[in-house]
């Protein structure tokens, strides 16, 4: 028996959280949300704890993590946690994961949140150093402890999973996907790709060496973040803002 952690990240925070859980739990597999390979999907005869690691995303679940659990099968004597990384507040989250996971056949048995610095490059910049410092301390010692209770198999009785459906955050927000169409490339781009390699929806192409930008967009802030020469911004507004991505994850462990 194992355990299997999904997780989506788009600067490591995510990643970085779910590499120290599945270090306390053991016998545990990582599988990116937007990995293409049909044969990491739950597999309940294999599978003893199945926990979800991600971003929050405007207090809701990210469109691209709701959209995965929705195309699972997930079984209901499995245990399921979720873990969700956050930059400020958490909003309703947990029951909205808590819905999701019941409608794809699951239930959700715990759900713990982690505060990291915030990458949300596109309302502000990146915290000091020593803030992060202290934040990312704070979040791996949080994301231990999760690890030790998950292998527990720790209950919330107060999870709420028949709620009615709420609106997803596409539905809050019309035009969502498209919010790439106000990203910008300026000259200092040097072709390298990495941004067209570390989207995880492929809404970057490559065009005369250039990135373009479809209407896919998951707001991840990926982009923008690892780009090595700054040359990707949003609007004008985040030219001259601090990036931040997570000290200790590697662009290409992000990779699809």
């Amino acid at each position: 028996m194992e355990n299997i952690l999904y997780y989506f990240s788009g600067t490591g925070n995510s990643l970085a959280a779910a590499q120290t859980i599945a270090q306390e739990m053991g016998e545990t597999r990582l599988v990116s949300m937007v990995h293409e390979n049909t044969e990491d999907l739950a597999d309940d005869s294999t599978i003893e704890r199945i926990g979800f690691v991600f971003p929050v995303y405007y207090g809701a679940v990210p469109p691209i993590v709701r959209s995965f659990i929705e195309n699972l099968k997930l079984p209901e004597n499995i245990y399921i946690f979720g873990v969700i990384t956050k930059g400020g507040l958490a909003g309703s989250v947990q029951d909205e994961l808590a819905e999701i996971i019941n409608a794809a056949g699951g239930k959700l048995s715990y759900a713990w949140t982690v505060r990291m610095p915030g990458n949300y490059i596109a309302m502000y910049p990146a915290l000091p150093d020593i803030v992060q410092q202290k934040l990312l301390s704070s979040a791996e010692r949080k994301a231990e402890t999760i690890g030790e209770k998950a292998k527990l198999k720790l209950i919330d009785q107060n999870i709420k999973a028949d709620s009615p459906p709420r609106k997803s955050l596409l539905q809050k927000q019309p035009g969502y996907l498209t919010f790439a169409k106000d990203y910008r490339v300026h000259s200092r781009c040097t072709g390298c790709q990495i941004c067209a390699k570390i989207c995880p929806t492929k809404n970057i192409t490559m065009v005369v060496g250039k990135p373009h930008f479809a209407s896919n967009c998951q707001h991840c802030m990926a982009c923008i973040q690892w780009c090595p020469m700054g040359a990707i911004t949003y609007k004008e507004r985040t030219a001259n803002r601090a990036r931040y991505r997570h000290p200790e994850i590697k662009s290409e462990e992000l990779f699809r």
